[in-house]
């Protein structure tokens, strides 16, 4: 940026001729024409001075006001861009969130009677259903979409952390059907298994809503 020597100039062209006008009148000959005239005048070509002067720091004030806007203008269309590329690159992760949205694990209700084939159907139950998690925790979590976040209004915001918590509740529940596997048809082993298969519809529910919210932001922020 250039610097601005407005001020130093506006203080030469007006200091320049009244220091003139100044030396005139206290070292001129009184008998000289044009130091009586300035002499007699004097007061008008001070206010005509004044005015100028006044003028023309109007007019560099204008001048500045405008470069101000122009440069607030040209921030918010920097600012506007950068928004905009970073709401259009969290929909992009859109497309691969629904693939892992659309991996859902089934866990069917208890089928069998043996003991053995019960706990090993639990077991997997478990595996599936944490590796679900983890791919929907870390595309919800990817660094496009949290780099968004700033740019989410209320219930998009909502959403998102409604399905990360829906998420921890299944992961608690992951980890109560573990520990009751073995147990099989046993009260608690069921109860395990139901809160697994609650709390996964939570998840799927509102992963959806989030997914439609996180499709439609470049066109609320555009």
């Amino acid at each position: 940026m250039h610097p601005d020597h407005t001020k130093r100039l506006t203080f030469f062209l007006l200091a320049l001729p009244i220091a003139a006008i100044f030396m005139i009148m206290l070292f001129g000959d009184k008998a000289d024409p044009v130091a009586d005239w300035l002499d007699r005048w004097q007061t008008l070509i001070a206010g005509a001075f004044a005015v100028a002067a006044a003028l023309f720091t109007v007019g560099q004030m204008q001048k500045s006001d405008t470069l101000q806007e122009a440069r607030h203008r040209q921030l918010v269309r920097l600012t506007l861009r950068a928004d905009i590329l970073s709401a259009d690159r969290a929909a992009e992760r859109v497309e691969i969130l629904e693939m892992a949205w659309s991996a859902i694990p089934d866990v069917p209700e208890f089928a069998g009677t043996v003991v053995d084939q019960l706990g090993a159907e639990n077991e997997d139950v478990c595996d599936r259903v944490d590796r679900w998690l983890g791919l929907i925790e870390e595309e919800v979590t990817h660094r496009f979409i949290t780099a968004a976040e700033p740019l989410f209004d209320p219930m998009t915001a909502s959403f998102m952390d409604t399905v990360l918590l829906n998420i921890s509740d299944t992961q608690d529940a992951v980890a109560r059907l573990r520990m009751t596997a073995s147990l099989a048809q046993d009260e608690e082993a069921v109860a395990a298994r139901k809160q697994v298969r609650w709390t996964i519809r939570e998840v799927d529910d509102t992963l959806g809503y989030f997914i439609e919210s996180l499709r439609a932001l470049p066109r609320h922020v555009g």
